[in-house]
């Protein structure tokens, strides 16, 4: 039996695409394992397109299982996933709601409402569904999926701790020496809040920190989304802050190394991958308590009950001054991060997968 993977999109610095890459590896170790993709990354090696394998004779595919990283609709691929004749695990990554996302990306917002509409369809495929947080897993159910179980997301964070930045790059930020660094990492997309990060921001230096500095980091593909935060990050006169856009893993490690506070209100997320890659370099965490965040945080950060700028700026500030809760803090994120240690989280998404098709 061969064990595939499948993505709508493989795409460089991707959370899903970068756990794919990671059980490929664990399941080349027993045999062929490949990952199959709608639309392929030129820049993420390896990855072979969907409509390749799918031209393979059926008879020869029926003893194969195929595994699907759902996180997006796309009409081929679920209509390849419901005809094929292997045995299917679904792996949740959740779905941004489309109505968060429609304003900005008409297109991306039809994709994300057509994903729930497939995913919803295949409940009666799936001889697994694997969630990557409680919260995904309660969509499931809620869906009709009834063998279902949870495994962290599996992330590379050996690579990450141990990659190099180049010092001009980091220098290009103009973030001073000294000055206390806010961070947010993840895609520049309306559900990861970053208006009220802008405004805590300007709340922290205004009547708190005058010399801290914020970065805001990830790809960020919807230009009007973008725009109008650079236009409120102007309106609010917030030099010592900028969207660095993506970011080579190298320099995410460099910006991690800098940061001091971790700072996250984002409305929607379905683990946050960033969080436990925050933790791993000893950064505290200042978040709102939404949708899977907490689940992901335990108890290695402080929890907002809302996105409020001024109680989130208050936060981070008492991270800034208090060394003793700072530390306290650390050291539970220290912890935390070690249940998600990617050996262990790898295999415990091998044993699922083996366990459901013995």
């Amino acid at each position: 039996m061969e064990i595939h993977q499948v993505l709508v999109a493989a795409a460089q610095g991707d959370a899903i695409t970068n756990e794919a890459l990671l059980l490929r590896d664990l399941l080349r170790r027993s045999g062929k394992s490949e990952i199959f993709a709608h639309h392929v990354d030129p820049r993420v090696p390896g990855i072979i397109r969907i409509s390749d394998y799918a031209a393979e004779t059926p008879s020869t595919r029926a003893n194969n299982l195929l595994i699907y990283h759902a996180s997006i609709g796309q009409p081929a691929v679920a209509d390849f996933l419901v005809n094929a004749p292997e045995r299917m695990v679904l792996r949740y990554h959740n779905m941004t709601p489309a109505e968060m996302i429609a304003p900005f990306d008409a297109a991306l917002g039809r994709a994300l409402e057509q994903g729930r509409e497939e995913l919803a369809a295949m409940s009666a495929r799936a001889v697994l569904s694997i969630a990557d947080s409680q919260y995904n897993a309660a969509e499931l159910m809620d869906l009709g999926f009834v063998n279902v179980k949870v495994v962290p997301l599996l992330i590379d964070l050996h690579a990450l701790r141990h990659a190099h930045s180049k010092p001009r790059a980091m220098s290009e930020l103009r973030v001073q020496d000294g000055a206390p660094l806010i961070s947010f990492v993840g895609r520049v997309a309306p559900n990861k809040g970053h208006p009220q990060l802008i405004q805590a921001f300007h709340v922290l230096k205004t009547y708190h920190r005058p010399d801290a500095h914020m970065l805001i980091v990830g790809s960020a593909e919807m230009a009007v989304y973008r725009e109008s935060l650079m236009m409120l990050i102007q309106q609010l006169s917030l030099p010592n802050m900028a969207i660095t856009g993506a970011v080579s893993l190298g320099n995410l490690a460099g910006i991690y190394r800098r940061t001091d506070v971790f700072l996250c209100l984002s409305a929607h997320e379905g683990f946050c991958a960033p969080l436990v890659e925050a933790m791993t370099f000893d950064i505290p965490i200042v978040a709102w308590a939404a949708t899977a965040v907490p689940e992901t945080v335990g108890d290695a950060g402080i929890l907002l009950d809302e996105p409020s700028p001024t109680l989130a700026a208050e936060a981070v500030k008492m991270l800034l001054d208090d060394e003793g809760l700072r530390r306290s803090l650390v050291e539970r994120g220290r912890r935390r991060a070690r249940d998600f240690d990617p050996e262990g989280t790898g295999q415990k998404l091998l044993s699922a997968i083996r366990e459901a098709v013995a």
